[in-house]
C-alpha cells in the first residue's frame, strides 16, 4: 500500500484516493516467505527474474531484518543480495526498530577482562520461559574463555575452543535454565570469529554477567568485540553497560541495498470512533525507534531517512480487527502503523519512479540521487551521519535532479 497502493479503496461514505502509494501505476509481485535467509534471497531472485522476464526493472521492498550476523556486510545474505543487485534492480530495506533499545555493547581487550552485563526485567504478565541468544564477534587471531556469572547460582566457566559447544543445565528449581555456549571455527567471509550463547527455559528477572577472558590474544589493535542481543522471547533484556549503536541489522547493513532510516512526520490519529491517539515523537525529529549506524566496518547507515510513523495504509480483507482497535482508521479500510517497516516502502516506490525515467539506474545512482536531493534541515546535523544517513528524502526534488539528468546522478549510473 505505502509503494504501490492506487488508493481507490475506501468507506463509510470517504472519497477515494485518501491513502495513495508513492508509485500508484507500478506493478507488484508479492512473493510469501518463511523469513530463512535462503527463502528470501531466493524471493528476491524470482522477483527479479519475472521482471526481467517481462521487460522490466524492478524494486524490492525487504521490511525486514535481524542482529545475527557480523554487521559488516560479509554475512552470506548480505553478500547474496549484493550479487543480485545491479542495473535496474533495486534492493531497499528497512533499517531496524531498535535504536532506542540498548542491544547493542562494544569493548576493547587490553589485558583486563571484557564484561557484557544486561538485564532481563520481564513483566508480570509473562508467565512462560523466555530464551534469549547473544552473538559476539572479535578478531579470529584472538581466543577467549567465557565465564557467565548467574543472579542466583554463581560462576560458570567455558573453555571455549574451535567448534566446541558446551552446555550446562542450572539445577534451581525456582530458576530452571540451560545455557548453551559455542565457538564455530573462523568465518570465512570475514576471518573473525563469533561466540554465541543462548539461555532457555526461564522468565526470572535478574542481572547477568557475560565475561571475556583473554585465552591467546593476538597483538592486533584494537583488539574489539562487539556483542548483540540478536533474539528476546521476551522483548525485556537489555545491556546494562551497552549502547545504542550499530543497531542497523542485517541486511541493511548489505553494501547495495538502501537502507531507510525512519523520522516522524505525523505522531496524532483518529481512529474509526472518531477517538483522539498520540505517540509522543516530535515532528521532523528522527523517530526513537529507529536504528543507528555504523556498521561493524565503519559505514554510515542508514542511507536516508523516511515517515515511518502513523501511517496509514491499506487494511487487509483477511484480516478483522478488534472491535476496539485504536489504529483502524474511520473508513475501516486503512489503518495506521510505524516503523522502519513503514519508511522503507517510501524509498521502495520512490526508487520505482526513478528507474520508470532512467531504467539502467544502479543501487549507486539511486543513492547518489537520494543522497544529493535529501532535506538537511535543523533537526538534520550535519549529515552524513548514522542516525540521519544523508537526510531526509526529497521525492519532488529527486525526481527532478532525475529529469535533469544532473551530472553527479548520471555519472554514478554508469
Amino acid at each position: 500500500g505505502i509503494a504501490a497502493g492506487n488508493g481507490q479503496a475506501t468507506g463509510r461514505g470517504l472519497p477515494k484516493y485518501r491513502y495513495v502509494g508513492v508509485a500508484p501505476e507500478a506493478d507488484i509481485i508479492a512473493v510469501a516467505t518463511t523469513f530463512w535467509d535462503d527463502d528470501i534471497l531466493d524471493g528476491v531472485a524470482y522477483i527479479f527474474d519475472n521482471a526481467e522476464d517481462m521487460g522490466q526493472t524492478a524494486v524490492v521492498n525487504l521490511s525486514l531484518g535481524g542482529h545475527f550476523g557480523p554487521h559488516d556486510g560479509t554475512d552470506p545474505f548480505d553478500v547474496g543480495l549484493d550479487t543480485m543487485a545491479g542495473p535496474g534492480q533495486i534492493v531497499v530495506t528497512s533499517a531496524g526498530n531498535e535504536g532506542d533499545e540498548y542491544i547493542h555493547n562494544q569493548d576493547t581487550w587490553s589485558e583486563a577482562d571484557v564484561n557484557f552485563r544486561f538485564e532481563h526485567n520481564p513483566l508480570d504478565e509473562y508467565i512462560y520461559p523466555g530464551d534469549i541468544e547473544f552473538t559476539l564477534w572479535h578478531n579470529g587471531l584472538d581466543s577467549y574463555q567465557v565465564r557467565i556469572k548467574s543472579p542466583w547460582l554463581g560462576d560458570y566457566t567455558w573453555d571455549v575452543g574451535e567448534t566446541s559447544t558446551q552446555v550446562f543445565d542450572f539445577l534451581d528449581e525456582t530458576h530452571n535454565c540451560q545455557i548453551q555456549v559455542a565457538n564455530p571455527n573462523i568465518m570465512e567471509y570475514n576471518g573473525d570469529k563469533e561466540i554465541t550463547i543462548s539461555l532457555s527455559g526461564w522468565s526470572s528477572s535478574g542481572t547477568w554477567d557475560i565475561w571475556l577472558i583473554g585465552h591467546g590474544v593476538s597483538d592486533d589493535d584494537p583488539n574489539k568485540i562487539d556483542a548483540w542481543i540478536y533474539w528476546d522471547d521476551l522483548e525485556t533484556t537489555r545491556f546494562t553497560n551497552g549502547d545504542n549503536n550499530i543497531s542497523v541489522g542485517s541486511p541493511g547493513t548489505a553494501k547495495s541495498v538502501i537502507t531507510v532510516g525512519s523520522y516522524t512526520t505525523k505522531a496524532v490519529w483518529y481512529d474509526f470512533n472518531g477517538d483522539g491517539w498520540t505517540y509522543s515523537y516530535t515532528n521532523e525529529d528522527i523517530t526513537p525507534f529507529s536504528s543507528l549506524g555504523p556498521t561493524r566496518d565503519g559505514r554510515v547507515k542508514p542511507d536516508i531517512v523516511a515517515p515511518g510513523s502513523v501511517i496509514g495504509s491499506a487494511l487487509s480483507s483477511d484480516t478483522t480487527p478488534a472491535p476496539a482497535d485504536p489504529n483502524v482508521l474511520y473508513d475501516k479500510v486503512h489503518r495506521v502503523m510505524q516503523g522502519t517497516s513503514m519508511s522503507c516502502p517510501h524509498i521502495a516506490g520512490l526508487a520505482a519512479l526513478l528507474l520508470e525515467k532512467h531504467p539502467t539506474y544502479t543501487p549507486s545512482a539511486v543513492k547518489s540521487i537520494l543522497a544529493y536531493t535529501a532535506r538537511d534541515d535543523a533537526w538534520v546535523t550535519l549529515p552524513p551521519n548514522n542516525t540521519w544517513g544523508y537526510g531526509k528524502a526529497h521525492a519532488v526534488a529527486a525526481l527532478a535532479a532525475a529529469d535533469a539528468n544532473l551530472p553527479n546522478c548520471a555519472s554514478a549510473s554508469q
